[in-house]
């Protein structure tokens, strides 16, 4: 009988022991003080994407600007190349309004000298700042795909214009590189840059190339304002 009541008071012991463990406070303290910790990282993630985001936005937004202002240089580039390029339309205009046997040869030497026609101009367009926005990494951040598209298809305008007006260039200088062999007499006889100015109408292409170029410059410098 006793016994029985000692195997019944050990069973008792034992459920009475399991209703009353509990973890010790250390551990608990360990679970809130992890808790703490890991919500901090999460805070601290989440301010560095943030001002990551914000760090990106202003690095793309002076991409667009320094693009801006180097479409801006390249229109005050080709202004200025129109304007001082008048010469060789007033020259081409005189060949245009003149035959052979007409034209006079002190006339023909003033256009010679002031427009330079001996001057192998080279077209360099600027193109340094979409170069550097393309290995950026920032386009993927520029919404305005249009936007975009615009920019892409303007410096392919860029080096097309370029490869086709140094053409030009190339063969007005050619031509007018002949002169230096010319004897006394065929200079009294031949017209300077006579098959690029009139033949070919190459001082009317060339500008035309410019203010094609210019407009499309200007047209896709406003959308950047």
């Amino acid at each position: 009988m006793g016994n029985i009541r000692k195997v019944g008071n050990q069973q008792k012991t034992k459920r009475n022991t399991k209703k009353k463990f509990v973890f010790p406070a250390s551990v608990g303290t360990y679970f809130r003080e992890l808790s703490v910790v890991v919500v901090g990282i999460a805070i601290t993630v989440s301010i560095g994407l943030w001002i990551n985001n914000r760090n990106s936005q202003k690095d793309k937004d002076l991409y667009l600007n320094a693009i801006k202002l180097e479409l801006e240089t390249n229109i005050n580039d080709i202004e200025a190349k129109i304007k001082k390029m008048q010469i060789s339309i007033d020259y081409a205009d005189y060949l245009k309004a003149h035959d052979k046997e007409s034209v006079k040869r002190d006339t023909l030497w003033v256009f010679s000298k002031e427009g330079g026609f001996n001057t192998n101009y080279i077209y360099n367009f600027k193109t340094e700042a979409f170069d550097m926005f393309k290995t950026s990494g920032m386009m993927r951040l520029t919404e305005d795909k249009d936007l975009l598209l615009s920019i892409w298809n303007i410096y392919n305008e860029i080096d097309v214009a370029t490869k086709e007006l140094n053409v030009l260039e190339n063969m007005k200088f050619e031509e007018t590189k002949e002169r230096l062999k010319w004897s006394e007499k065929e200079a009294q006889e031949k017209i300077p840059g006579y098959i690029f100015y009139y033949k070919a109408n190459g001082a009317y292409e060339e500008r035309r190339q410019l203010e094609n170029l210019l407009k499309k410059l200007k047209e896709t410098k406003e959308k950047l304002e």
